[in-house]
């Protein structure tokens, strides 16, 4: 359900397992006359609050709930630069009662993404080329256990290498051909293959672990899709904004198995220009 300014002020869920007996779960948003959301509450539960500043940066969240019995609250504030750059990110103590905030460094010409560092002191480096693509990224920066992943790219700058590598150990290892609209048709050394329709819509997916098909309609949105992707072969439907081509749910069918998810719901959640800003998964489970 959307608004006039095409936000999402309200969503209804069946509440499952449902032993005391709610019935219908409303979760309820509020969103301030730019289209950004400034909070989000499970009716009767809990409330989600977003504080944004005047160029929409989040700078601080929290989450508290209350149900009678005890409280929680988990809230996180953020801080930028002069080029509304988020540089660092303060969790709460209950997280580490130590720790420094989550840090992020830029390259001083370019101001591309250098390196990120966690409250746990794990750090996150990237390299770029002079092209301004990412070519190398080291998570845990060279220690033991260090994972490594390289990239490399074609004269259209299209990714036709990727390898991740920890130690000795290759754990990931990609080689990309793509055909004349510029899509990805196989990755000769996984043994992926994919397939398109004439209106350039994935159709077919097929690997070691199965194959995924994909129906779409006669202006090429999909509809539906099935195979070990669609989460165990059960169909999914997709449907979207009436009058356009924008996304706004999918639906995964209902499964009929026990103590397994009935019907997983996604939604997009778009601005006033129809760019996708959030996606909320919702997944409820069969009970017996």
């Amino acid at each position: 359900m959307f608004d006039a300014s095409r936000t999402n002020p309200r969503i209804s869920m069946p509440s499952s397992p449902d032993s005391p007996g709610i019935g219908v779960v409303q979760h309820a948003f509020v969103h301030d006359k730019q289209s950004r959301r400034v909070s989000e509450s499970q009716v009767g539960i809990n409330t989600v609050t977003c504080i944004v500043d005047e160029t929409g940066n989040l700078t601080a969240g929290g989450r508290r709930l209350a149900l009678g019995v005890f409280s929680h609250v988990y809230g996180m504030t953020y801080s930028y630069d002069l080029n509304q750059r988020r540089v660092s990110l303060t969790h709460p103590a209950t997280i580490r009662p130590t720790a420094t905030p989550q840090s992020y460094a830029y390259s001083p010409l370019a101001g591309f993404l250098t390196s990120t560092t966690d409250v746990f002191g794990q750090r996150i480096g990237f390299t770029y080329d002079s092209d301004a693509r990412m070519t190398r990224v080291v998570r845990g920066q060279l220690t033991p256990d260090s994972v490594v992943e390289t990239r490399s790219y074609d004269l259209l700058s299209r990714l036709v290498r990727r390898q991740e590598t920890m130690g000795a150990t290759v754990t990931h290892n990609d080689s990309l051909r793509y055909d004349r609209r510029d899509k990805i048709r196989k990755n000769a050394l996984a043994g992926d293959t994919l397939v398109y329709t004439a209106l350039g819509t994935l159709a077919l997916t097929s690997s070691a672990r199965g194959t995924e098909s994909y129906a779409t309609d006669a202006l090429g949105l999909r509809r539906t899709g099935s195979g070990w992707l669609a989460r165990g072969g059960r169909p999914t439907t997709y449907s979207y904004t009436s009058g356009s081509e924008r996304l706004d749910r999918a639906v995964q069918v209902s499964a009929g198995e026990l103590s397994h998810p009935v019907a997983d719901t996604t939604y997009y959640l778009r601005d006033n220009d129809g760019a996708l800003r959030e996606e909320l998964k919702a997944r409820q489970f069969q009970t017996v």
